[in-house]
């Protein structure tokens, strides 16, 4: 789902052509629609809802004290109901 050289860490081609690597963002979406297999579309919708309403009365992180990557896949876990660290790390 993802390059090999962003999965490495290593440096990606900006050709501006089809061989250009910086087109894998769409990619990293797919982390959600595994989510939603695996444990439903309603730990989806309930997970974004509540991150606008957070964000809506500015309670983003709820102050869980974490970096913005670990705070959204603990609040994600929450609404998944498991730990999903392997599945979110699985893509970086």
């Amino acid at each position: 789902m993802i390059r090999e050289n962003f999965r490495l860490g290593n440096e990606m081609s900006y050709s501006q052509n089809e061989d250009d690597e910086f087109r894998y963002q769409q990619k990293g979406y797919a982390r959600y629609a595994d989510i939603a297999r695996l444990f439903g579309w309603d730990t989806i919708h309930d997970f974004w809802r509540q991150e606008h309403l957070d964000s809506v009365s500015d309670n983003a992180s709820a102050g869980d004290e974490l970096d913005i990557v670990d705070s959204r896949t603990l609040r994600l876990s929450i609404a998944a109901g498991v730990d999903l660290t392997p599945l979110i790390r699985e893509y970086f």
